[in-house]
């Protein structure tokens, strides 16, 4: 009974061990094929950028592959393989292209005759073998960047159309996969070259059913399209579905946008109280990365008394980063009015007074070093820093008895004394 036990556990584990050998080897030739795939796919990309390189049509029979085998998931996560190694290739200027007329077909001919022990014949016949000649890669020099990335550009153009008719076939699939498409054309920019109704249909349908990521990446893809009202009307889409989407997807994102720019900043100012307030801070935040044309837009907003809090706030801001005289009355008002507004006023004001130096604003600087408040305390101080403000100019403050002024003021030089040894030559 105990041998019989050993034995059949002797058998189990080799069973284990055989079976993890086998799945091993499995997964090996299964990688093996992949990348025998994407190297075959990519072979077919290059041959075809080669075409364009001698002003010649992409050939039929690739774009008949793209619009029929892609609609395969696997087969596009093989396409976007390829393009991505091509991609890094046209970013290090190593990309190299052949000329597709040095391809040579040959074709060899082989005669044979089969004889017996007697030698005497018993068969004779022909057989040939095929052979396409192309010169070494390692031969051939290496595009500029410029002209590499012109081709791939060219590329990506040319067989935008069958991309963008994908989308009714993913359209069917699940969020996960569909998603994956998106990205796909998010990253090589195909909207940019062809939209059409039907891919718009489809941007909004994941929108409306998918989740936050597939919101970022359909934000992502309309922004290069460079159509700014359909910029502006996916974001009131996505503000609607009251979904969680990343502010730096919609601020920082934006700063993608394929278009002219102008065009983009007039049309979301003119859209703006269609958004709710979250959504303006983000559009705001946009701006103010952005361009320093929309002063008098948002002097006007910053203005009105029923603009919400967080929206002035980035108004605030904006006229920090880009001097706008006619905002400062309104910028030192907020600033000098801690005791009958939210104090965040005077936080966020005190800093962007540092870009409109004056007597006034050295005043109220001065006055808000002693505020009770830490944040109005520090943006005090680091703004009469960032002015210049000299430490015999503050004698009165240091010799004075308010301990938490002087502790700023005494923080803000040293850190200022350190950065000038930082940066002067020893």
């Amino acid at each position: 009974m105990v041998e019989t036990m050993i034995w059949v556990y002797i058998v189990i584990c080799l069973l284990l061990i055989f079976f993890q050998i086998g799945f091993l080897i499995a997964m090996a030739i299964r990688a093996w094929r992949e990348r025998f795939l994407v190297r075959k796919m990519r072979r077919d990309v290059i041959h075809q950028m080669e075409l364009l390189s001698q002003n010649r049509a992409i050939t039929e029979r690739h774009r008949a592959f793209l619009s029929e085998d892609l609609t395969q998931p696997v087969s596009l996560y093989r396409y976007e393989k390829a393009l991505d190694s091509i991609l890094a290739e046209v970013q290090d200027g190593t990309l190299a292209l052949r000329d597709p007329d040095e391809i040579t077909n040959v074709t060899i001919y082989i005669r044979h005759r089969a004889k017996n022990y007697d030698n005497e014949e018993q068969s004779r016949g022909r057989s040939k073998i095929f052979l396409r000649l192309r010169p070494k890669k390692e031969l051939i020099r290496p595009l500029g960047r410029e002209l590499a990335e012109d081709y791939f550009t060219r590329y990506l153009r040319g067989v935008a159309p069958e991309i963008v008719s994908l989308t009714a076939s993913y359209r069917k699939k699940d969020t996960i996969v569909h998603s994956f498409y998106v990205f796909l054309l998010k990253k090589y920019k195909f909207p940019s070259f062809v939209c059409t109704p039907e891919l718009i249909a489809n941007l909004k349908d994941l929108i409306e059913t998918g989740d936050s990521t597939s919101c970022e990446g359909v934000l992502l893809a309309v922004y290069t399209v460079g159509d700014p009202a359909l910029v502006s009307d996916f974001l009131e889409l996505v503000d609607k579905q009251e979904r969680f989407v990343h502010p730096k997807i919609i601020s920082d994102g934006l700063l993608s946008y394929g278009g002219n720019p102008t065009d983009l900043h007039t049309r979301l100012l003119a859209d703006l109280n269609h958004f709710s307030p979250e959504m303006q801070v983000n559009l705001l935040n946009y701006l103010r990365f952005r361009s320093g044309d929309c002063c008098e837009e948002l002097l006007k907003i910053l203005a009105d008394e029923k603009t919400h809090d967080e929206v002035r706030f980035c108004c605030i801001r904006y006229f920090g980063k880009y001097h706008y005289e006619p905002a400062y009355e309104l910028l030192a008002e907020f600033a000098d009015g801690a005791d009958r507004r939210r104090v965040e006023y005077a936080v966020v004001a005190l800093m962007a007074l540092r870009n409109y130096p004056s007597d006034r604003t050295m005043q109220i600087l001065y006055r808000y070093i002693h505020h009770p408040n830490w944040y109005v305390r520090y943006n005090a101080t680091e703004s009469m820093e960032v002015l210049g403000v000299e430490y015999q100019d503050l004698v009165d403050i240091f010799d004075g008895q308010d301990r938490y002024a002087r502790e700023m003021l005494q923080y803000q030089f040293d850190q200022r004394y350190a950065l000038e040894e930082e940066v002067s030559p020893r």
